[in-house]
């Protein structure tokens, strides 16, 4: 059941991450639109690794990846 919550989690945060892809290489002014948007890109970035995590079975790199997460959230 957890590693159900967990493959829901990755995949959710996977589908973030692959549409803040599209808007890479924007050129954005400094200011609060900006600063989400590197913000998002950086959830993507972990939620890139919990992903990768995942699928190699090394659950230990998923915590710093999910804590970073809740950070930027």
């Amino acid at each position: 059941m957890r590693s159900r919550i967990l493959a829901t989690l990755a995949l959710s945060l996977t589908l973030l991450a692959s549409s803040s892809l599209a808007h890479e290489g924007m050129d954005l002014p400094p200011g609060p639109i900006a600063d989400r948007h590197h913000l998002m890109e950086n959830i993507g970035a972990n939620a890139k690794k919990i992903g990768e995590a995942l699928k190699a079975g090394d659950t230990k790199a998923i915590p710093p990846a999910a804590e970073a997460i809740a950070a930027d959230a």
